[in-house]
């Protein structure tokens, strides 16, 4: 398991128990199906999850397949928390086709 996701099942559990008061539940049981968390506790969710691992979830990701079961969270935690690759790609410019140091109109 990744450094960025040691004890990240655990923090969820407990954080998930003494909010929504539930238990007796694996961490791949559906938040949504099963009735544990709402909507509206989803959303707190998010807010845990961003100030608790340090980052932004976009709104393309509040979907199921991210946020709706503790194994869910944890590997969506896990691709947010990873590094990312950095592709620089110089910039060529070609004299005569709008490049750089061509000024246009005129």
């Amino acid at each position: 398991m990744p450094e960025e996701t040691r004890g990240v099942a655990p923090r969820l559990r407990s954080w998930i128990e003494d909010t929504f008061f539930v238990d007796g539940f694996d961490d791949t049981t559906s938040f949504l199906k099963n009735r544990l968390i709402d909507s509206t506790g989803m959303m707190e969710l998010v807010v845990f999850i961003e100030s608790e691992f340090g980052f932004k979830a976009d709104d393309a990701e509040l979907v199921p397949d991210n946020l709706d079961s503790i194994d869910n969270l944890v590997r969506y935690i896990a691709r947010k928390k990873a590094p990312r690759e950095t592709v620089v790609r110089p910039v060529i410019s070609r004299r005569g086709e709008g490049g750089v140091g061509r000024a246009e109109g005129g």
